[in-house]
C-alpha cells in the first residue's frame, strides 16, 4: 500500500516496508519513481516520474548508496526519462537511491541487490 510521505513525494521508501514505488492517484501532483526489478541481481531500471510541465533540460543525478551511506552509483538522467543501471558489480543487500538535482533530493527509495 502506498503511503505520503511528510517529505512530499510518493514512495514506499519512507518506514512502511515496501521496496518498490507506486503510481500515484490521478490527479495527484507528486514526483514519483519506479526502479524494477526489485530485488534483482543484474540489472535495475529506474525512472523519476515528475506531473505538468517540467524544465526538460534539466540535469538531475541518480545516487546510489550502501548502507554505509558510501555512494556505488552516480548517474546523470532527466526527467522521465528511463535507464538502466548494471548492479551485478554490486554485493547483496539493501541499497537507497536518491534522484537530486541543483536544489536538493527530488525522490528517494529503497532497492535491493540479490544474488543467485
Amino acid at each position: 500500500m502506498r503511503k505520503k510521505c511528510n517529505c512530499k513525494l510518493v514512495c514506499d521508501g519512507c518506514g512502511n516496508g515496501g521496496l518498490r514505488t507506486a503510481k500515484p492517484e490521478a490527479g495527484d501532483d507528486k514526483i514519483w519513481t519506479t526502479a524494477a526489478p526489485n530485488p534483482s541481481s543484474s540489472f535495475i531500471d529506474f525512472e523519476l516520474h515528475a506531473p505538468g510541465e517540467q524544465n526538460t533540460d534539466a540535469v538531475l543525478a541518480l545516487h546510489i548508496y550502501d548502507m554505509q551511506g558510501r555512494e556505488v552509483v552516480k548517474k546523470n538522467t532527466g526527467y522521465n526519462m528511463l535507464f538502466r543501471v548494471d548492479v551485478q558489480g554490486l554485493p547483496s543487500g539493501g541499497y537507497v537511491y536518491e534522484y537530486r538535482d541543483q536544489n536538493g533530493v527530488l525522490s528517494k527509495g529503497k532497492v535491493v541487490i540479490q544474488k543467485q
